[in-house]
């Protein structure tokens, strides 16, 4: 299932979580929402490759699913899926939100 929250992310589907890709979900996605703080995870990630330990190098290090899946080993895509056609309620923490959309306080 992880692989499928992967390729929700993955805007222009080349397998590979570019800068474009997290820059445009970033955008568009509600700040403090708990999908808005895993999309900030992975952009971490991908600064710190690409910007931080930069070395003067001329291509960029693109996160793929491997990557991702070591990032983020249980997405919160993954619950949202799983609530919401398959009716599968996994424990939830009493402050977690409805929806990962949901503007946390």
């Amino acid at each position: 299932m992880l692989h499928i929250c992967f390729e929700i992310l993955d805007i222009d589907k080349d397998n590979q979580l570019n800068i474009l890709n997290i820059l445009h979900l970033n955008k568009n996605l509600k700040l403090k929402t708990v999908l808005s703080h895993e999309v900030i995870m992975i952009m971490d990630e991908y600064l710190a490759k690409n910007v931080i330990n930069s070395n003067k190098r001329t291509y960029r290090i693109d996160i793929d699913f491997e990557g991702y899946r070591k990032l983020i080993s249980t997405s919160c895509l993954q619950t949202e899926i799983r609530k919401k056609f398959w009716n599968l309620n996994d424990h939830k923490e009493p402050i977690e939100p409805e929806s990962i959309c949901q503007v946390l306080n």
